[in-house]
């Protein structure tokens, strides 16, 4: 029985336990899977008790991953260093690797999935916290135009696009504009005079988050309301995000196909 986990604060509402389950059943392998509640306080201690009492590998989530990739001995995985941030880890060698996998799992989800095209396109990013951080680097490998970020508190975004512009042209904006792709990376609702401006009904809408229930998040409601038909939410990214990481532990890609949340 290979021991696994999720940890994060809150973490009642994770649906990996679900997916990595109905990965192993695939090859037939023998998983446990729990779901870790830690406290703010306690994540690096929490983290170390797993894998000394047996456990194989983790997945990191909100709002540990920046701690998760200065606690791991290795980091084997380029968007991880970009992005400073780790979702993926297991124990190889008495040692602690950290992997990324949410920039895969995003733009595989859009361009298999959603049928979106990257390359050469402006992105706008809602939000500059630790959910798009964790995306920039796959949208840099997938050769975007550029990438502008608006933030409640604009100095956050001017630190978020200093980070990656080296490698493509990011942008701190103080209002909102429009793009070929917008994509909300905020943890909270918004409100509908956010989205007056995006009244291009050509734009492509992409939520990072999801409702278990198959209901749409208020910003993809708000973005049909104003037309906009190309909607898309992170259930997708979260399973292929999540098969990624199974693939790292495993060395085998699960089959996506009629993988469910429930």
């Amino acid at each position: 029985m290979v021991r696994l986990a999720v940890i994060g604060n809150p973490i009642s509402h994770s649906a990996s336990p679900t997916i990595h389950l109905q990965f192993a059943k695939q090859f037939d392998l023998q998983i446990s899977y729990e779901k870790i509640y830690s406290p703010l306080e306690d994540f690096e201690k929490t983290v170390e008790e797993f894998f000394n009492s047996g456990g194989y590998g983790m997945n990191v989530t909100i709002p540990f991953k920046h701690r998760a990739f200065q606690m791991v001995d290795h980091v084997e995985d380029a968007y991880a260093e970009m992005s400073q941030a780790v979702n993926t880890i297991y124990k190889k060698e008495n040692k602690l690797w950290g992997y990324n996998t949410d920039g895969h799992g995003f733009v595989d989800d859009l361009l298999d999935n959603c049928k979106v095209t990257l390359k050469d396109k402006d992105v706008f990013i809602i939000g500059a916290g630790g959910a798009s951080v964790g995306i920039i680097p796959a949208l840099i490998s997938a050769k975007i135009s550029k990438i502008s970020i608006w933030n409640r508190t604009i100095q956050k975004a001017e630190i978020v696009a200093k980070r990656f512009d080296p490698w493509v042209s990011v942008s701190a904006l103080d209002q909102i504009s429009s793009h070929h792709i917008v994509i909300c990376a905020l943890s909270r609702s918004v409100d509908n005079n956010f989205l007056q401006p995006f009244l291009n009904s050509d734009l492509i809408c992409y939520d990072l988050n999801y409702h278990s229930d198959q209901t749409e998040t208020s910003f993809l409601q708000l973005a049909r309301q104003q037309n906009i038909t190309k909607c898309f939410d992170g259930k997708g990214m979260l399973i292929q995000q999540a098969a990624h990481a199974f693939s790292i532990w495993f060395k085998q890609y699960p089959d996506l196909r009629n993988i469910t949340l429930l």
